[in-house]
């Protein structure tokens, strides 16, 4: 056809075009003339059905008409196309010839889905995890252009206790079924450092010159396990020499991991340096103990271990004059105060001044001091010292080394021999005082008033009744202590005012009462002195007889000679040595001296004194420094505070 069109439009051309130049003609259409019927050749650039990316840019590839006659054609074309919605959009390409023949083609694009997901891992993905923690996902997240955040699915598992490598694959797929996959690898590893455990203390004190033993230490890994063995420690201290020391433990387990403690150690030098507490000691001549106290002028936190020895340049002679019971002592750690026990003896020949010299060595066995003590056998007169606070009717006293405690039982002080500073301690009333007695037992203060007794307690100055006596008594006597058991002669009857010769024990151990066998006479007030473990009894207001001698041992009496004159003994008696030292209070018109009498209990000869110090009743007695110390008393109804003391020598 299309050639056929092509010769009558020829032929149709040609006619018209000789009609035309002829110049007749008539008056018909020229389109109708002419015939052309035929539409326009339209032809698409590209295919019919085009296929693009969502949100991509469309390119029109448009198409190309031609007609017959009119030769190439404008095309117009209409429809849009909206790649950010998905879906099928025509487009129609339309030309039309001068004859007005149309011709449409369309063409189909769909907008599509075609991309896929993407992923972002969260910690890259190559990524470590410790060995044996719980593995948590770092975190993965899918997202689709079009369906934005999507599901992801995962696949593979980490097994945190087994060292490795394990994959675990990430999946998502859009609604269009776009897939996407990516992969992390995770890397099981054991990175985390052993720990170090030390055995003790991280920072440790040790005593120069004591062997230092170093607790060790104990190695875990979380890999490996107890690796304690591993250790490497290293080890400089010197105990030889005070210092500053570090000992360092090094550990690596089998991945590489290490770690390293330190344990600090200091080596002290223990400080012994010192002052004695009397620094003017002589003691004199008798038989009794005296303690030496010291105190070193640092704290040390470790205990120091003393060691005393007589040196030879000592003019007294050991086990003659003199015997040291402490030879070796141990301060305790915190402790300032060190004591050495001596017990002076008494050898009966004058020898006027002798020196005991003391060395003392530190536990390295290093002299560290020398003390000298003048050992005296030279009679000295009344010595005054300085007075108590408070005023005693009949004073209740005890001493503990040299602290010496006073009392009545409503006043408590302290008064210490060796500075005679005297400290008022409590005001405390706990009943009617009479006449009672203090002792000390094994470092406490006992006192007995009333048939009660009772402890000082030291750090609240308070005394405790801690028992009642069988026999209630109103006057009391002179108490004493013989091995772990107290002794309470005769006294006042509480309910009939009558003397007694009731003898009450009390054992300190067992806290029992006990009754021994009773005294050949009766006896309201009497004083009493122990020499070796017998008990000397001596009456009050008795004439008849002197006193007496207890043997514990054997629950028996036996009598003791009279006195050269007939004179009344007063309550206080005290034994030095070989000898007992009984005060006569009743020649209170002498205002200038005091009748001592003194016992020779090997020989049992008695001796009168004369000594220079107004007498007086009730006073209270102690030995110290192998002085008799005589305190207190009462004077023409004057209570006093006198605290005086005597020396009876070889001389």
């Amino acid at each position: 056809m299309s050639r056929c069109k092509i010769l009558t439009c020829g032929f149709l051309s040609l006619s018209a075009l000789a009609l035309s130049a002829c110049g007749g003609g008539g008056g018909s259409d020229s389109s109708s003339a002419s015939g052309d019927t035929l539409p326009p050749e339209v032809r698409l650039n590209g295919n019919a059905q085009l296929n693009i990316s969502w949100g991509s840019n469309y390119e029109e590839l448009g198409a190309v008409a031609t007609d017959d006659v009119d030769g190439a054609l404008s095309v117009n074309i209409s429809g849009s196309v909206d790649t950010n919605v998905l879906g099928q959009y025509t487009l129609v390409y339309s030309a039309t010839d001068t004859s007005g023949n149309t011709t449409s083609i369309s063409r189909v694009v769909t907008v599509e889905d075609l991309t896929p997901p993407n992923f972002e891992l969260i910690g890259g993905e190559a990524i470590t995890h410790s060995y044996n923690t719980d593995f948590i996902e770092p975190g993965v997240s899918a997202f689709d252009l079009v369906d934005g955040a999507l599901e992801v699915t995962t696949s593979g598992r980490v097994n945190q206790g087994e060292l490795g490598d394990y994959v675990l694959t990430y999946t998502a797929v859009d609604h269009s079924g776009n897939s996407a996959t990516i992969e992390r690898t995770v890397s099981v590893v054991d990175d985390l450092q052993p720990t170090i455990n030390l055995i003790g203390e991280r920072h440790i004190t040790v005593k120069a010159g004591a062997d230092y033993m170093d607790p060790g230490a104990i190695a875990i890994d979380n890999y490996d396990g107890d690796i304690s063995a591993s250790i490497e420690v290293t080890n400089n201290v010197n105990t030889a020499a005070a210092g500053n020391y570090d000992i360092t433990y090094k550990v690596e387990d089998s991945q590489g991991n290490f770690t390293y403690q330190t344990r600090n150690v200091v080596v002290i030098e223990p400080v012994y340096s010192y002052k004695m507490l009397d620094q003017d000691i002589t003691l004199w001549e008798s038989g009794y103990e005296h303690t030496l106290v010291f105190k070193f002028d640092e704290v040390s936190a470790f205990e120091r271990q003393v060691r005393v020895e007589v040196s030879t340049d000592s003019t007294a002679t050991e086990d003659v004059d003199f015997k040291v019971l402490t030879t070796n002592l141990l301060v305790e750690a915190g402790s300032l105060e060190g004591k050495v026990r001596l017990r002076i003896l008494d050898d009966a020949l004058y020898e006027g001044e002798e020196t005991i010299n003391l060395d003392l060595f530190d536990d390295r066995d290093i002299n560290f001091g020398r003390e000298q003590i003048i050992l005296s056998d030279e009679s000295v007169p009344v010595t005054e010292h300085a007075e108590l606070s408070g005023e005693y009717l009949a004073p209740m006293v005890a001493a503990i080394d040299h602290q010496l405690y006073v009392s009545n039982l409503s006043n408590i002080e302290s008064y210490n021999l060796i500075t005679e500073e005297s400290l008022v301690l409590k005001t405390s009333y706990i009943g009617s005082h009479t006449y009672g007695d203090a002792i000390s037992y094994k470092g406490d203060v006992y006192a007995f008033d009333k048939g009660q007794l009772y402890l000082l307690d030291r750090e609240t100055s308070t005394f405790n009744r801690i028992s009642t006596a069988p026999t209630e008594l109103d006057w009391s006597p002179q108490i004493e202590v013989v091995g772990d058991e107290l002794f309470i002669f005769g006294g006042m009857l509480d309910s009939v005012n009558e003397s007694t010769n009731r003898v009450q024990i009390y054992n300190f151990l067992t806290g029992r009462w006990r009754f021994g066998k009773d005294l050949p006479f009766s006896t309201s007030m009497n004083a009493v002195a122990q020499v070796d473990g017998k008990l000397y009894v001596f009456p009050h207001n008795t004439f008849d007889t002197a006193g007496v001698r207890y043997n514990p041992a054997t629950d028996t009496w036996s009598e003791l000679p009279l006195l050269p004159e007939r004179r009344n003994l007063s309550g206080v008696a005290v034994a030095s040595g070989k000898y007992i030292y009984v005060v006569n209070d009743t020649d209170l018109n002498d205002e200038l001296t005091t009748s001592l009498y003194r016992l020779d209990v090997e020989s049992l000869f008695w001796e009168l004194f004369e000594v220079n110090t107004p007498s007086k009743w009730y006073q209270d007695g102690l030995l110290y420094k192998g002085k008799v110390y005589l305190i207190g008393g009462n004077r023409d109804s004057v209570n006093t505070k006198s605290v005086v003391s005597l020396y009876l020598g070889d001389d």
